[in-house]
């Protein structure tokens, strides 16, 4: 009988390490998954602000690029209002030019009608 019981002892002892062994195992899975776990997190963390700071430096790029555009516009407008100026500049002068040249004609027609009338009187009188 004590040599049942001292099998059975042993053998309860032996059941019990061997769940204590497993439990120790599990606790050891346990820690070794929650640390894997923190990991990751901390890995997906780093990918975030990654992220986040990618988002940012496009926000940036778009808003400098908007900036260009703009500027680049604005360059164009004044470009062609220097062109439209420079184009009513020349009609202008085009005018002025014509304007000169009608004045110019009439002189040369006032000249050659005083000079006729000159040569009219100067042959008529001493004819």
């Amino acid at each position: 009988a004590a040599k049942l019981e001292a099998e059975a002892s042993s053998s309860a002892r032996a059941a019990a390490e061997a769940q204590a062994q497993k439990a120790a195992d599990a606790a050891a899975d346990g820690t070794e998954q929650s640390g894997m776990l923190r990991e990751l997190v901390t890995s997906l963390r780093e990918q975030l602000e990654l992220v986040r700071a990618a988002h940012t430096d496009t926000r940036e790029k778009l808003a400098e690029a908007g900036a260009e555009r703009a500027a680049a516009k604005a360059e164009t407008e004044a470009a062609r209002a220097a062109l439209a100026s420079g184009a009513a500049r020349r009609e202008a002068d085009e005018a002025r030019i014509k304007q000169l040249e009608a004045t110019a004609l009439e002189a040369e027609a006032s000249r050659d009608d005083m000079a006729a009338a000159t040569d009219a009187m100067a042959g008529g009188g001493g004819g």
